[in-house]
């Protein structure tokens, strides 16, 4: 298996448990009205830098992953419930060269997937925005 972009996460959970190469068309909530590589972090990244890691989820393989959906109904459902947040809908493989998922849904969405970037991973470049009536 190819290296972890998060190099943080911790060498007995990589690989993660279950977690397979497989491209599935999938959906990311982006926060700008453009994809960028800031839509592509996990939320371990996003705690270390703002300063507020959650240590009780350092042992959960998923903290290190990036959260996409398999249904647009889910992601859909997601910005609603937190407008604040998101802002856009992307769409895109979950290509094998730049990482590997495991299905992990939720009460929340049944479609929820959880993604691990491989080092040198740049999904930004291939994803891309819905068209805005489809959050209608």
């Amino acid at each position: 298996m190819k290296q972890r972009k998060c190099t943080d996460m911790p060498d007995e959970l990589w690989p993660p448990v279950n977690a397979i190469e497989k491209e599935v068309v999938a959906y990311r909530l982006t926060n700008d009205n453009c994809v960028k590589s800031d839509d592509f972090i996990p939320l371990y990244e996003i705690h270390k830098a703002k300063g507020n890691i959650v240590r009780e989820n350092l042992s959960n393989d998923m903290y290190y992953a990036l959260s996409v959906f398999e249904e647009l109904e889910d992601a859909q459902k997601l910005m609603r419930l937190q407008p604040w947040r998101f802002k856009r809908i992307s769409t895109g493989l979950t290509k094998c060269d730049d990482g590997c998922i495991r299905a992990t849904p939720n009460k929340n969405s049944a479609s929820h997937t959880s993604w691990w970037l491989y080092e040198d991973a740049m999904p930004e470049r291939y994803f891309k925005l819905l068209e805005e009536d489809v959050n209608e």
